[in-house]
């Protein structure tokens, strides 16, 4: 079996996880896809497009908020980060989430800011044996997830500086 072969062969029970959640909507796979963790690279080739070259691109990182600067934390919270986060990495960004509720196959962690709240959506990564976050939701619906995510980070800092 070939290096690429195998590369896609590991990536298949991931992408077939996608599908599911996905409902089968080739948008939404696309979607999801291309919001997977950058250590997948091969499945943001690939999976999105059909074609083995094509490139995705990812936005540049955002610069650090005030407060990370004034406390010397330089973890950027932005919708990009959220993907792929751990259940520990995820306390450590936002702290305690302020309700917990499953709805099988997810874990939903759920955040209330001043301004803004979050859902965070785990599942299973097979391959880790832990839980991830796979995909977010902010409230009102109109709010943009990466401000959103970045006042609740700034507000975790404020409560425990």
């Amino acid at each position: 079996m070939t290096v690429a072969r195998s590369g896609i062969v590991k990536l298949l029970p991931c992408l077939g996880l996608i599908a599911v959640l996905a409902g089968c909507d080739k948008s939404r796979i696309d979607d999801l896809v291309s919001r997977l963790p950058s250590g997948s690279s091969k499945a943001q080739s690939t999976a999105g497009t059909g074609s083995a070259g094509a490139k995705v691109t990812t936005p540049p990182p955002e610069k650090p908020t005030k407060s990370e600067q004034a406390t010397g934390q330089t973890q950027t919270v932005n919708e990009a980060s959220l993907i792929g986060l751990s259940e520990a990495q995820t306390e450590k960004l936002f702290g305690k989430p302020a309700s917990v509720s499953q709805d099988p196959p997810a874990v939903i962690w759920r955040y209330a800011g001043r301004d803004c709240g979050l859902a965070l959506f785990f599942y299973m990564d097979v391959n880790a044996n832990a839980y991830r976050v796979l995909t977010y939701e902010a409230e009102p619906k109109e709010r943009d997830v990466s401000s959103c995510a970045g006042a609740l980070h700034e507000e975790k800092i404020a409560r425990s500086g």
